[in-house]
């Protein structure tokens, strides 16, 4: 991860496997924020989903400085097709932006990490015109629906994967296979593979009125040879 910082990536997102390793979880109990020592203490930029249903270490949301004003970053996770009830994140962003519309912020991005593209969707009309953008994640694949509301609100269904090409979504593909072929529980490894997917979106925005101007999503295949 430290590399990925001294490269000049400035705030990290992430979902639901976020507690799976220990060394991000830390000695902490998670039901006592912050209770221990976790990757979060070295790279507070790092975020946990904001109302992910296990409230361990780390925070949801992040204020960045930049040369054209403070942009808010929030992470959120969605509650269809998870192993946890998360909570839920129409009630809980109004929280988040109650807290920060005080700030002069020239934009509110968000990391939806969610399963259904219906609950994607949703989240963007429902909350369209309130923040400049809702980028989609979590099922990997880029979508082709990246578009500006009439409000300003930038959106996406899903940004894609940064990982290994040669691969069944970033894991090795004779394990997925094995896994749909037999029905048996196999451990996923990630992939090996001489090109990798870089899936990004690139966001031009109005740092006087935080709308969105501007959407563009790239999925290259790099060859690593």
């Amino acid at each position: 991860m430290q590399y990925l910082a001294n490269l000049g990536i400035t705030v990290f997102t992430s979902g639901e496997h976020i507690y799976d390793k220990v060394e991000v979880a830390g000695a902490a109990d998670l039901q006592r924020p912050n209770s221990g020592d976790s990757l979060f203490n070295d790279f507070p930029r790092l975020l946990r989903p904001a109302n992910f249903e296990i409230q361990g270490p780390g925070r949801g949301e992040v204020i960045v400085e930049t040369n054209q004003g403070k942009v808010l970053v929030i992470s959120l996770i969605g509650q269809v097709f998870f192993r946890y009830q998360n909570l839920s994140p129409w009630t809980y962003l109004p929280e988040i932006l109650e807290r920060y519309k005080k700030e002069n912020l020239a934009g509110i991005i968000i990391d939806f990490h969610a399963e259904a593209t219906s609950e994607k969707v949703a989240l963007f009309r429902h909350f369209d015109g309130q923040v400049s953008a809702i980028l989609g994640t979590h099922t990997h694949i880029p979508t082709a629906d990246a578009q500006i509301s009439e409000k300003g609100t930038a959106y996406v269904t899903d940004v894609g994967m940064n990982g290994p090409a040669d691969s069944v979504i970033g894991m090795k593909t004779e394990v997925s296979l094995e896994r749909f072929l037999t029905g048996k529980y196999t451990s996923y490894d990630i992939a090996e593979s001489d090109s990798v997917c870089l899936n990004y979106i690139e966001l031009t925005l109005d740092s006087e009125t935080g709308k969105a101007l501007k959407i563009d999503h790239y999925h290259p295949i790099v060859d690593l040879k």
